[in-house]
């Protein structure tokens, strides 16, 4: 596990501070950090690699400091950026990069290779890395990054400049490394593809930790869903706060969502309707989406 301990470090220049208090990545799940611009999330995976040094606090993975698993190869960052512009070809700079990888860390057999296949690089190896399209040069990052699998894999929007199939290919990846045991964190400003793949988020907002969310909060906390012929007085007197929507092409039908404070459970929703003579032809939990959240928290700063 990666656990964040009474962390603060301020930017000298432009006074910008991260301060978190405490927060644990488990290994053998992917973690979104959440926040508009400008909110730390590249801030702290600076300081998590090592890249930027706290004023204090402590970073340890699995028990020792995380120098431990950056010195042996265990961990992996891709930060939004690209590798450097120059006449080395793809294939060069990879090898190298496998070469310094068998010095700190023994790769999975055939992970390079294949992750290389999958982000569809070998067709590249002869190309110069000036020659490459921003999305082609994620690509090949992505590969030397993630080639040598990780214990603890860090990435900083790597889906930016991607091609649909790529990110197809960068999903499984992901889904890998976690089934692999490793402690994944990534951010995205593309929240539908971090709902497709997170089992928990972290909204950051100027340089702190606002709310943690567990991905199931998102399939079933967004409190109950019910399709109804039609919606009682009655009901709506005891369950004040009830959105109703009418069911296009239905007549009177209409679908309602109770509110997760409403303070009844789906069982009596439907017994107390069924009491009122209401026929309940749906129900069930009220999911919300990652994009509703982040909305929510936005509007809330």
């Amino acid at each position: 596990m990666l656990l964040i301990e009474k962390l603060d470090f301020r930017h000298r220049r432009s006074r910008f501070r991260l301060a978190v208090d405490e927060l644990a990545f488990p290994r053998g799940r992917v973690t979104a950090l959440v926040g508009p611009n400008g909110s730390g999330k590249t801030t702290l995976f600076q300081v998590i690699a090592g890249l930027l040094v706290p004023d204090r606090g402590s970073i340890t993975f699995d028990g020792a400091p995380v120098g431990d698993c950056i010195a042996r190869g265990g961990l992996a960052l891709c930060l939004d950026n690209l590798p450097p512009a120059s006449r080395m070809k793809v294939g060069t700079w990879l090898d190298l990069a496998a070469s310094a990888r068998r010095a700190a860390r023994e790769a999975e057999p055939g992970a390079g290779p294949g992750i290389a296949e999958r982000l569809g690089v070998p067709p590249l190896r002869d190309r110069s890395l000036d020659q490459l399209s921003r999305g082609q040069a994620r690509r090949v990052a992505l590969a030397m990054m993630l080639g040598r699998g990780a214990d603890c894999a860090l990435l900083d929007e790597p889906a930016a400049w991607l091609d649909p199939d790529a990110i197809v290919a960068l999903r499984s990846l992901i889904e890998r490394l976690r089934n692999d045991g490793a402690a994944v964190v990534v951010s995205s400003h593309l929240l539908g593809e971090l709902e497709r793949i997170a089992d928990g988020y972290v909204f950051l907002d100027d340089g702190r930790v606002r709310r943690v969310v567990d991905a199931s909060e998102l399939r079933h906390g967004g409190g109950l869903r019910l399709v109804v012929p039609f919606w009682p007085r009655e009901a709506a007197l005891r369950w004040p706060g009830g959105e109703l929507e009418r069911v296009p092409g239905r007549g009177d039908w209409v679908t309602v969502r109770l509110p997760a404070d409403a303070g009844v459970t789906l069982p009596e929703v439907v017994q107390h309707l069924t009491a009122m003579g209401v026929g309940v032809h749906e129900a069930g939990m009220a999911g919300t989406s990652l994009e509703q959240l982040f909305d929510e928290f936005v509007s809330s700063r």
